[in-house]
């Protein structure tokens, strides 16, 4: 991963983390659109989520689902 993106996403709260994973794993590319609607945090999570949808999809999917499976362990 990027370190920029590494640096965003790590400043991310674990929900927020899993929130994106989830939304790129079911939207792909238009994850982006959909967490924008969030009103506290929208533009932060529309960023994390267009660099992820960004990256191609046979690394895109590996790596959304390991940074997902991440923080669903956190906040177990």
């Amino acid at each position: 991963m990027a370190g920029s993106l590494r640096d965003q996403f790590s400043r991310l709260s674990p929900r927020q983390r899993a929130l994106i994973c989830m939304a790129v794993l079911f939207d792909g590319v238009d994850a982006g659109s959909f967490l924008e609607s969030d009103a506290r945090s929208g533009i932060e999570l529309r960023a994390a989520a267009d660099v992820l949808s960004s990256q191609q999809a046979d690394l895109r999917l590996p790596l959304v689902a390991t940074l997902l499976r991440q923080a669903v362990e956190e906040l177990s």
